[in-house]
């Protein structure tokens, strides 16, 4: 295979790659409530020859990338995209004219023994980097100069050079997180916790905005304001802030149960709207006031 044929060839199985690269970024392998089929983010890895050359290719029919290549066989799925527990295998050229499938994405240009000439030509996507259920490992193979891939471990006769990765025997089932929540921490749907919201990031709790308090909930803020500024018998008035009971965010006047009992709503210690009680002498209590000027010390419960 010419390095014109390849590069033309990659070009193509990029554009193919990158239409489904930014759907499973986060995404796993794995059971939950949202599993299904990922031939979208998956493509097969086969092995193909040009001359006496073999390479690898991702293909999802039994053809290679040019005419006049050999189809050999499919060597299992890889991922056209990076998902956790995964790495890249690319394609390189060896002196100009032999394709190399290496994990490298240097191309093997550094280190001890370095050729350093090799030139990358483009991804086959990503196997695993141990082996996981429904993989097997994936041997580079090398007979004379000619490198090429293997999942049988005597390498065909010729001589291992190592596992590559571990690759996928089928198309394999992938569950996608759901994270819904404001504040993070629920259950992804995915037997996982989906990401905490920092602290400080705003949501609304009870028709109230508020914020994240890191920790997965959305805490109400703890305003308390009162227009006749206290436990004051003699002055209706209307209150906002949170229940001191419920912790919910309501707003109430002050009111009367029957002529005895006055309802005064207060902000407390705590800056929380709480309810009193107070009864009013003389059974004075009307429109959410005492009306009797004899008034005493008020006694609340």
């Amino acid at each position: 295979m010419t390095s014109k044929q390849i590069i033309i060839a990659v070009i193509a199985i990029t554009i193919s790659i990158a239409v489904f690269s930014n759907i499973l970024t986060g995404n796993y392998i794995g059971t939950g409530n949202a599993v299904k089929d990922a031939s979208a983010y998956t493509a097969r890895l086969v092995r193909c020859v040009n001359g006496n050359d073999a390479f690898e290719s991702m293909q999802n029919s039994n053809t290679c990338e040019v005419a006049g290549q050999r189809y050999v066989g499919p060597l299992g799925y890889v991922f056209n995209t990076r998902v956790d527990g995964t790495h890249l295998l690319v394609r390189c050229m060896v002196n100009g004219r032999e394709a190399m499938i290496s994990s490298d994405e240097n191309c093997e240009n550094s280190g001890r023994g370095a050729i350093k000439s090799n030139k990358f030509v483009g991804q086959l996507g990503y196997v695993y980097d141990r082996q996981e259920p429904g993989t097997i490992p994936l041997y580079r193979c090398l007979r004379g100069a000619d490198h090429f891939a293997s999942v049988q471990s005597n390498c065909e006769g010729a001589r291992s050079e190592g596992v590559l990765g571990y690759i996928m025997t089928a198309i394999p089932l992938v569950c996608e997180p759901s994270c819904t929540s404001q504040c993070g921490g629920e259950d992804d749907g995915c037997n996982r916790k989906c990401p905490l919201k920092a602290e400080g990031t705003q949501c609304t709790i009870a028709g109230q905005s508020s914020t994240c308090d890191g920790k997965g909930s959305c805490t109400l803020k703890q305003t308390c304001a009162d227009s006749d500024g206290g436990k004051n018998v003699l002055t209706k008035g209307s209150a906002a802030g949170i229940d001191a009971n419920a912790r919910s965010s309501f707003t109430a006047e002050d009111s009367c149960m029957g002529t005895d009992t006055l309802i005064e709503y207060a902000c407390d210690n705590n800056n929380l709207l709480k309810a009193y009680h107070y009864t009013c002498p003389d059974s004075s209590c009307n429109d959410g006031v005492c009306s009797s000027q004899a008034y005493p010390t008020p006694g609340w419960d």
